[in-house]
């Protein structure tokens, strides 16, 4: 796919010429001509200290209760549900452009694992937040309640 084209066009381009690598001084995205050529965006990880490792819990917004019910999250794992995960946390941070098309491109991808078809208009991050709260939801072990706690000394 898209990474192979680009590993492709770094490994033969790039040594070569420098020129994919200077690209990325003159590019107002800092991206490099491999990422052009592949169609690929890089998000460098300069996350400050504890705000993508902080434990953070999903709900589904209200309005989308309905439209949650209708997502199978069974063929999301975990690598699926932290980049959900990570962009949630991150998307605050990108320009309103840059949000949108990765934003975009997270929910097509996710929506795909499920083979969800996202309905037109709703917004790509409204996806991206039932998705997280569901699989948080499905991989969360139940707390167990005092009468599902045995007492291995109780008499009897």
């Amino acid at each position: 796919g898209r990474a192979g084209l680009r590993m492709f066009a770094r490994h033969l381009i790039s040594p070569v010429f420098f020129f994919g690598y200077l690209m990325a001084f003159v590019d107002p995205e800092r991206r490099t001509f491999h990422d052009r050529l592949a169609g690929t965006v890089v998000i460098r990880d300069r996350v400050r200290r504890g705000v993508v490792d902080q434990p953070v819990t999903w709900q589904v917004p209200p309005a989308l209760v309905g439209y949650a019910r209708t997502l199978d999250v069974s063929g999301l794992d975990g690598e699926d549900y932290s980049l959900v995960r990570t962009f949630l946390l991150r998307s605050g941070s990108f320009a309103a452009d840059q949000r949108q098309r990765i934003g975009e491109e997270v929910a097509a991808t996710i929506a795909q694992r499920m083979q969800h078809r996202r309905p037109p208009g709703m917004h790509p991050e409204a996806l991206l937040v039932c998705a997280a709260a569901l699989v948080q939801q499905r991989d969360t072990a139940p707390v167990p309640t005092a009468t599902d706690i045995i007492d291995p000394f109780a008499p009897g």
